[in-house]
């Protein structure tokens, strides 16, 4: 496997023809390889363009990174200084900053200087009575749009939840959305939730189902959802997905974790470019690649094209879209033991 990538690194010719299938009318072409000599470990946990075009990617058990067309640099690094976390929970832009969640209900502001990211100040948000649990945020008219799971009752033999919840710049809770029972306890704590605005809209989406739904940001109100298009290659998430033995013991959890990530078609990027919907999910299919990208119209949210890569999709910006490599470091392994990241263009054949 690794003499095949090594030839692919060789000839971006060879590449071009050969990871990418497009069905559409342009050629999704490689305009540029950024080559880093990382290495990488841990499975991908999100990313950000930012607005100099250098890439913000976060992996499990390693420092966030700065990749610019020069160098890969760390920072927010583990510990309990003001340029350190102790925890990182979700990510977003703040205006031009970047906010990390370093705990439910405490943001650190990071500004970009010195051609990295420092610490600017600390925000903090009113905490409840129950477990809340962030993994994705935007922030937009002036309030913060947190997509996880939000506990409304613990310790009873169900369970109430909300996957949206609301506050306003300085801190106070305004709504919570998007409210669920479940009948037994499940570890939805460790999936990932998207949440990203498209015009003057708020949409959600968690990784494992094809459906958006839709949030007027003023009246802080669900317009509609909507159940994308579902490709006949897309493998549905189980039923009994998500539910965990009681064992204590961490080892057990981490197993659980890698085969609920790796074991069907789980949303692994969603970003919004140019009025298209873009995400990506991983499918099970040997006569195509490891991920299908998908291009959906973000007025009506029809299935306008699609690309099938073995590149794991970074994000977007003015046209151009991002991928790690030969996928998922910390699920892909070999294949993507090897830090570089591909960025494509659609361009006429």
């Amino acid at each position: 496997m690794k003499k095949h990538i090594q030839k692919v690194i060789v000839s971006i010719s060879v590449l071009m023809l050969s990871t990418v299938i497009l069905q559409g009318a342009k050629d999704f072409k490689l305009v540029h390889r950024l080559t880093y000599k990382d290495q990488i470990y841990g499975y991908f946990r999100g990313s950000l363009i930012d607005s100099d075009n250098d890439i913000i990617v976060g992996f499990y058990g390693t420092p966030l990174r700065l990749f610019t067309p020069e160098k890969s640099i760390q920072f927010a690094l583990m510990g309990q200084g003001p340029n350190q976390l102790t925890n990182l929970w979700a990510y977003c832009w703040y205006n031009n900053d970047l906010a990390l969640f370093e705990m439910p209900n405490k943001i650190k502001i990071f500004m970009k200087k010195n051609d990295s990211y420092q610490w600017k100040e600390t925000k903090w948000l009113k905490r409840g009575p129950f477990a809340h649990v962030p993994r994705g945020a935007v922030f937009f008219d002036n309030k913060w749009f947190i997509a996880g799971s939000n506990f409304h009752d613990m310790g009873g033999p169900t369970s109430k939840v909300s996957f949206v919840k609301i506050y306003g710049a300085n801190g106070k809770p305004l709504k919570d959305l998007l409210f669920k029972q479940f009948k037994e306890p499940r570890m939805h704590i460790h999936m990932h939730y998207f949440i990203l605005v498209c015009k003057n809209r708020v949409l959600y989406l968690p990784e494992n189902e094809l459906k958006v739904t839709v949030i007027d940001p003023t009246e802080l109100k669900i317009l509609k959802e909507v159940s994308l298009e579902t490709p006949v290659y897309y493998k549905p998430m189980p039923p009994d997905f998500y539910i965990l033995n009681d064992s204590g013991k961490r080892s057990d959890l981490l197993k659980a974790l890698e085969y609920w990530k790796y074991s069907y078609s789980r949303i692994s990027k969603v970003v919004v470019d140019e009025n298209q919907l873009v995400l990506q999910f991983r499918i099970f299919d040997e006569e195509r690649k490891k991920f299908a990208l998908l291009f959906y119209n973000a007025e009506n949210f029809k299935l306008e094209k699609t690309v099938f890569t073995d590149d794991c999709f970074l994000g977007a910006r003015n046209g151009e879209y991002y991928f790690y490599a030969n996928g998922d470091p910390g699920f892909d392994e070999e294949d993507a033991d090897k830090c570089i990241i591909n960025v494509y263009r659609f361009e006429d054949k």
